[in-house]
């Protein structure tokens, strides 16, 4: 499996509701030296983020316009349009996402995310 798909599936596994619930599968796959950059601009870390996602509602996120640049053998950057959904109202938010992904020993975690509303 090439390492463009390997990440898909990995983002995809982050905007699952049900991972996005789970302290376990988040702590696989977030690394330890994690930190995000909230739209409003403030920073978080890891246990900000895995705190925050198991109360979040559960939307439907889809990724669109995948694209990933690799940085090193054991660094990956991700760029993506994420569409969430409502299930409830139908409606749509926007949000330009980037990730970084690092490669631990063939393991890969995310280190950094930054996203962006769209309007």
């Amino acid at each position: 499996m090439n390492v463009e798909k390997i990440i898909l599936e990995l983002e995809e596994r982050l905007n699952n509701p049900e991972a996005r619930k789970s302290v376990e599968e988040l702590d696989e796959l977030i690394a330890d030296d994690f930190f995000e950059i909230g739209s409003s601009g403030k920073k978080y870390f890891k246990k900000d983020v895995m705190n925050f996602l198991k109360l979040e509602s559960e939307p439907k996120i889809l990724i669109e316009e995948y694209k990933i640049t690799e940085l090193t053998e054991e660094l990956i950057l991700v760029n993506y349009l994420a569409v969430k959904l409502n299930a409830e109202t139908n409606e749509k938010k926007f949000s330009l996402r980037s990730s970084i992904w690092r490669s631990f020993n063939g393991k890969w975690k995310i280190v950094f995310h930054q996203g962006t509303s769209q309007s």
